[in-house]
């Protein structure tokens, strides 16, 4: 499994729906790296800008959705969109 293929899986969760739980979309993963890997993509996709995360409690769920036209303007980025490959290297973490 890679972080790109994860990326997608996340991706289009957020096309199908304003937003999701992570919980739920990892619900029937049995596997730890899947979802350790699903974790670390979905925090590319906020570096990236491309969704937003909450959590209102610890240990409360953890939502995502979209991020709006506007908060991405206002973070001053709009690259690092979905056509751009994730880079997977140990430099990318640094």
């Amino acid at each position: 499994v890679t972080l790109a293929e994860r990326a997608a899986f996340i991706r289009a969760a957020v096309q199908h729906a304003s937003s999701f739980v992570l919980q739920e979309l990892l619900r029937d993963v049995h596997d730890r790296v899947v979802v350790a890997v699903t974790f670390l993509a979905m925090l590319e996709l906020m570096k990236r800008r491309e969704i937003v995360v909450e959590q209102a409690e610890p240990w409360g769920p953890i939502v995502a959705r979209r991020t709006t036209p506007e908060e991405r303007a206002a973070a001053g980025t709009d690259s690092g969109g979905p056509d751009d490959e994730i880079d997977e290297s140990l430099e990318s973490f640094a």
